[in-house]
């Protein structure tokens, strides 16, 4: 009677095992899908810093120099193009005579994902009305 009890334990330790063996792999798998959310959703908020921080930069500057020309000279930081795998920065500007004196600046940066495709871009939008007493 010994002798079939073991088998039966042996067979129970096997069954045991293989259960084991697929959470572990099953563990495994989520969290390299975790991973790869985190991951995602850092480039994305540091996308969106980065769209702001332009903002704020353009809006430091002088009503009449805020130009496509003078946009066209501004560029992701290095650490922030690095960070997003060759992030890349558009910057839309458009003049709002509708509104009164206004222009109406686009700042859009897009990045690679981990696919070889592209992540959904931030965007940003924002209006800049000449101060007064400021030459529109």
């Amino acid at each position: 009677m010994a002798d079939t009890r073991r088998g039966y334990m042996l067979m129970e330790a096997m069954a045991g095992a293989a259960v084991l063996a697929v959470l572990i792999t099953v563990c495994l798998q989520m969290f390299a899908s975790m991973t790869v959310s985190r991951r995602a959703a850092e480039q994305r908020a540091l996308a969106l810093q980065a769209a702001a921080n332009t903002i704020e930069r353009i809006s430091a500057l002088p009503w009449d120099q805020i130009t496509p020309e003078r946009l066209a000279e501004i560029t992701l930081p290095p650490s922030t193009q690095e960070h997003l795998g060759g992030g890349n920065l558009k910057l839309t500007l458009r003049p709002l005579e509708t509104v009164g004196p206004a222009k109406q600046l686009q700042v859009e940066i897009t990045w690679p994902n981990s696919a070889g495709g592209t992540d959904a871009p931030v965007r940003l939008s924002y209006w800049f009305h000449p101060q007064p007493g400021a030459s529109p």
